[in-house]
């Protein structure tokens, strides 16, 4: 993960996420897990694009 986006910013996403009424599924860790590398993938996505540096 590049430094800026460090996994402080992925909590803090999930932060504002879960304060807007969403929440993680309630399954097994590893369920959880899968869920946060998709949520990573998608915000390393976002950050590209928002910087304009689209793949």
């Amino acid at each position: 993960m590049p430094a800026r986006l460090a996994p402080q910013l992925l909590a803090d996403i999930c932060q504002v996420l879960e304060r807007h009424g969403y929440q993680l599924p309630e399954e097994t860790p590893l369920v959880q897990e899968l869920v946060l590398a998709r949520v990573e993938y998608a915000l390393r996505d976002l950050v590209e694009r928002f910087e304009g540096r689209v793949r």
